[in-house]
């Protein structure tokens, strides 16, 4: 029951959100493949630390560039960065990045 003209725009909306998404699932594939494969709790601790740690600061940085342009920031980060380690478990470089830094955000 949608005109032409909105199921295009429909079809555009799906298109960009499936190109948009499917880094961020490669993304969650892959730190779920690096904490799978951690040798112990403390090693999928140090993981999780800093997975969360790049999502604040990437978090943060969307924060920052929102507000220098006059957007609004639609995600909430809390207002001092909380300093973790660098996971312990990188003793070779890593074949790939956990999180994609060259990627759009997904949630513009």
């Amino acid at each position: 029951d949608l005109s032409p003209e909105l199921q295009t725009e429909l079809i555009d909306l799906q298109k960009r959100m499936t190109a948009e998404l499917k880094p961020l699932l490669l993304e969650q594939t892959l730190s779920m493949q690096k904490i799978l494969e951690a040798a112990d709790h403390e090693e999928r601790v140090e993981l999780m630390r800093y997975f969360v740690d790049a999502e604040r600061k990437r978090l943060q940085a969307k924060k920052t560039l929102k507000s220098m342009f006059g957007g609004a920031a639609s995600a909430v980060v809390a207002s001092e960065p909380v300093r973790t380690p660098e996971p312990k478990v990188a003793e070779e470089p890593p074949k790939s990045q956990f999180f994609a830094d060259d990627e759009e955000d997904a949630f513009q």
